[in-house]
């Protein structure tokens, strides 16, 4: 891959994690092919790697439901893209009492109505779907077929190859170490390895990301300033600019 980066891109992005190779997949699959991922060691090498990688429908609000199954529909086209998707192997939850049982079907109502596969086990029917599970004492479960896991490394390095085909550049050992700011909002990077000017700047990282913010709540950036960061506290990270990329390579920016 290298590690020279240009002297411009549309969209830079910081951070070769699940998160950032995913911002530049969505990206590039809508038209914005003019993308950089900075990663400062290599994908994967952050938190990404010992992220459990279980996919299950069972969320508490229909937004956070709607959001697994498009993740389980991106998992669909990774597979027909680059042969690398997840394993379909179902997820059992169980109730011990009365309470937790109402609790589980009440759920299962609910996402049964967005159109989520489930089904209502009795405590003899959940053994044959998992037999070193004693099922003494349990009320019941409720089974949701179609959920799964993903190896997360895998699923990562599968984001960027399928970013790359669609015309991303992901570069490898190229440490970002600050921030350049135009206007009031960071519109660049500069690297070890050299300055990048971006129309947009998407900050990727987790834990990395706080070497940026030496002494203050904003990226440390050029000249000592410091870019506006949304939200208070130590644990809020940089929000710059996000961009949604449009048909066509338009682009909106939500607030």
């Amino acid at each position: 891959m290298g590690n020279c980066p240009p002297s411009r891109a549309r969209v830079v992005v910081v951070g070769g994690g699940i998160v950032g190779c995913a911002t530049a997949y969505h990206l590039a699959r809508r038209g914005c092919t003019d993308v950089l991922v900075l990663e400062r060691k290599s994908l994967t090498s952050g938190t990404t790697w010992h992220a459990a990688g279980l996919i299950t429908q069972a969320r508490p609000t229909e937004g956070m439901r709607r959001i697994v199954r498009q993740s389980l529909e991106v998992f669909h086209d990774l597979e027909a893209q680059t042969g690398v998707g997840f394993r379909r192997t179902g997820t059992i939850h169980l109730a011990a009492t009365g309470d937790r049982w109402e609790e589980l079907r009440r759920q299962a109502s609910s996402v049964s109505a967005e159109g989520i596969e489930t089904e209502i086990l009795a405590p003899d029917e959940i053994q044959p779907l998992y037999p070193l599970l004693d099922p003494t004492g349990l009320v019941g479960g409720v089974y949701y077929p179609s959920d799964g896991r993903g190896n997360a490394t895998d699923t990562t390095l599968a984001l960027a190859r399928a970013a790359k085909e669609a015309g991303a550049r992901i570069l490898e050992k190229t440490a970002v170490t600050e921030g350049l700011v135009k206007g009031g909002l960071v519109r660049g990077v500069r690297t070890e390895a050299g300055g990048v000017e971006g129309g947009k700047v998407v900050n990727c990282t987790r834990g990395g990301g706080r070497r940026w913010r030496r002494g203050g709540r904003g990226w440390q950036c050029a000249g000592g300033g410091r870019a506006p960061v949304r939200g208070g506290g130590r644990r809020i990270r940089p929000v710059v600019s996000r961009v949604v990329a449009r048909g066509g390579g338009g682009e909106q920016r939500r607030g």
